[in-house]
């Protein structure tokens, strides 16, 4: 799951450096035609480390990047569709954003923690967020983590937070006039809103459990997240301003990371429910679940691409 994987590093992110890697995975299964020219209804998503595309229904299934024995996950597009952002360690054991054209091609580094230090280790970036020109990010390169944006080529990072606690993945509202984020800034991990400078953050959920992976719908009025509220982790959608929050998963395994579909009518997410992580798609109300990706080679942190919205007048 996105976020508490990220909650989950934070412990252990230390150690990193130390561990033994993982021999690299076997890739799924490649669906016999793969070609596209149109990045329009395609999902990105992550198996055993590395970064897919697909179809809206499950099919096409591409490899981008290479097996190898680094990670690289949580994909998220650029707004024309032409280029993915992710996070990987493939230039060492801590995690730094990268970008890639649509094809797997191109893949140049946009963050580098390593000038960066915390208590002796290198810093770590991730949880990349796409707005226009923009990338919103979190990063530990100060006294803990916080939310930067920097322009899409790198450049002009600026930090938006700097508050007691962590503050982790970030997500523009469609019109780009608002971010989500989690933090647990509070005592426990809840998710909070905005302004695109740093001002005007506001709480939006109060509970004594992780709520976590913030989706915008694109209309903007709504938000789906997770929350192991009632005991596991489950997917939630709640008004843009926290009000009417409701539960659309009910399942013993672990729901999370939604990501709604371009008419805001589906929502994809990652869950275990089958015995590994798959990608899973739902209609908006909950209904109509079914699953995109094979259980045999699994799936998490599905990305649907959905064309910019105009600019605001």
């Amino acid at each position: 799951m996105k976020t508490s994987h990220f909650i989950g590093a934070l412990l252990v992110l230390a150690s990193a450096a130390g561990c033994e890697r993982e021999a690299a995975p076997t890739a799924p299964h490649m669906a016999a035609n793969t070609a596209t020219g149109n990045a329009d209804g395609r999902i990105a998503f992550a198996v055993s480390s590395k970064i897919f595309v697909m179809g809206e229904d499950g099919s096409g299934v591409t490899q981008l990047t290479p097996p190898a024995i680094w990670i690289d996950d949580d994909p998220v597009w650029s707004p024309d569709g032409t280029r993915i952002a992710f996070r990987s360690t493939r230039d060492g054991p801590y995690y730094d954003i990268w970008l890639m054209n649509a094809d797997g091609s191109g893949v140049t580094r946009l963050t580098d923690s390593r000038p960066f230090n915390t208590s002796s280790s290198p810093a770590w970036s991730a949880g990349a967020a796409w707005c226009g020109d923009r990338i919103a990010f979190h990063s530990n390169r100060g006294m803990g983590n916080d939310i930067y944006v920097s322009n899409a080529d790198g450049t002009g990072v600026t930090q938006l937070t700097n508050a007691p606690g962590s503050d982790i993945t970030p997500t523009w509202a469609p019109a780009c006039d608002r971010l989500a984020f989690v933090t647990n800034r509070d005592g426990n991990y809840e998710i909070y809103v905005m302004n695109p400078d740093g001002t005007g953050v506001t709480r939006l959920t109060t509970n004594t459990a992780v709520d976590q992976d913030p989706a915008w719908s694109p209309d903007g009025s709504r938000i789906a997240f997770a929350s192991r509220r009632d005991g596991n982790s489950e997917i939630y959608v709640m008004s843009a301003d926290g009000t009417g929050e409701t539960r659309l998963t009910n399942d013993p395994g672990r729901d999370g990371t939604p990501a709604w579909s371009p008419d805001g009518s589906r929502i994809v997410f990652t869950s275990d429910r089958a015995g590994r992580d798959d990608i899973y798609v739902m209609d908006s109300d909950g209904s109509n679940v079914s699953r995109l990706t094979d259980g045999s080679t699994g799936g998490s942190y599905p990305a649907w691409f959905a064309p910019a919205p105009p600019p605001p007048p």
